[in-house]
C-alpha cells in the first residue's frame, strides 16, 4: 500500500461544484470489471486433505479460495453500500482504466465455503416442520474461526499488495453513536481493514509500477519508471484523505489535461503536502 483515501460521495456537493457523478449508470460496467479477476473455487474439500491424515492444508485453502489478484485499488465498503462501491469500480476503471478488488466480487462470500464445511462436518440435523438444519456448535464455531481467519490473513495481503486503499465512507460504515468521541464502525471487517491500512508497511511507488523501456526514433533507449453479534469499534480515519465528488471530478479533469501513464499521479498532487509525507 502506498496511499489510502476515505471517499465520500454520498453527500451533497458543495454549492458550484460540477454536477454529481452517476456511479448508478457505472455499475454494471463495475460488476463486469469485477467479474474478470474472479476466481474460480475449488468446493471439493477432500482435494485439501493432506495425504495419510484427516487435517487439511489450510494454506492452500486460502490459497484456492481466496487467490490473490493484481489491482490498483481496494475498496473497502460496507456489504449495504456494495451497489455503489460496484459503480465506483466501474467509474474508476473506465474513466483512469484503473484495476479496483472487491473482495465479494472477486471471491464470493466466505458464509457459502463456511455452509460447505458446516453441511460436512457440523453434524447437520434436520427438523421436521422447520427450514433448514441445526448444526453442532462446537464445529461450527472451530469452522468459523478457520474460515475467517484465512479471508482477513487474505484481505491483508490484498491492502499491502494494492497502490491504494478507497474507504467509501457512508453511514454504513463509519458513524458517531451518542457521546462517543471517536468515529466507530459497527463492522469487523471494515475495523480490520481500517486497522490493516493503519500498520500496514509503507511501501515505495516504485514498487507498483512495471518499468518501461521506449525505443525513440532517434535510435536511443529510454528506461522510464513511472512511479449477528454486534459491537462498536473505535477507529481513526486521520490517515485517509479525504476524497469527495469535487476532488473525484478534479482528478479526472487533472488526468485529462495531464495524460500521465498513471491515473494516480494525477491523483497525488491534489494532496501536496501529503505527497512530499508520502515519498520522503
Amino acid at each position: 500500500m502506498y496511499s489510502g483515501f476515505q471517499v465520500s460521495i454520498g453527500a451533497n456537493p458543495a454549492p458550484g461544484a460540477l454536477p454529481e457523478i452517476d456511479f448508478g449508470a457505472y455499475q454494471a460496467l463495475g460488476q463486469e470489471h469485477l467479474k474478470g479477476q474472479a476466481a474460480t473455487v475449488q468446493h471439493d474439500l477432500h482435494d485439501f486433505l493432506l495425504e495419510g491424515t484427516t487435517l487439511y492444508d489450510g494454506t492452500a485453502m486460502e490459497e484456492s479460495w481466496f487467490p490473490q489478484v493484481k489491482a490498483d485499488v481496494f475498496i473497502s465498503h460496507s456489504h449495504k453500500d456494495l451497489s455503489l462501491a460496484e459503480g465506483l469500480a466501474g467509474w474508476l476503471h473506465t474513466t483512469f482504466g484503473l484495476t479496483c478488488f472487491i473482495d465479494s466480487n472477486v471471491w464470493g462470500y466466505s458464509d457459502a465455503l463456511l455452509r460447505e464445511i458446516n453441511q460436512a462436518y457440523a453434524h447437520p440435523t434436520h427438523i421436521a416442520g422447520r427450514e433448514g438444519c441445526v448444526y453442532d456448535y462446537d464445529c461450527c464455531i472451530a469452522a468459523s474461526k478457520h474460515v475467517d481467519t484465512m479471508l482477513t490473513i487474505a484481505l491483508h495481503k490484498m491492502i499491502d499488495r494494492c497502490e491504494s486503499v478507497f474507504l467509501l465512507n457512508t453511514d454504513n460504515s463509519v458513524r458517531r453513536y451518542g457521546e462517543q468521541p471517536h468515529d466507530t464502525t459497527s463492522s469487523p471487517w471494515i475495523y480490520s481493514e481500517i486497522v490493516c491500512s493503519q500498520i500496514v508497511r509503507p511501501r515505495k511507488l516504485s514498487d507498483f509500477r512495471p518499468t518501461y523501456i521506449e525505443h525513440r526514433a532517434d535510435g536511443k533507449t529510454l528506461f522510464a519508471m513511472d512511479e449477528g453479534f454486534g459491537a462498536l469499534y473505535s477507529i481513526t480515519l486521520d490517515h485517509l484523505l479525504p476524497l469527495d465528488l469535487q476532488m473525484l471530478e478534479r482528478w479526472d479533469a487533472e488526468h485529462l489535461r495531464k495524460g500521465s501513464r498513471y491515473a494516480l499521479d494525477d491523483l497525488y498532487p491534489l494532496f501536496p503536502d501529503v505527497q512530499r509525507k508520502l515519498r520522503g
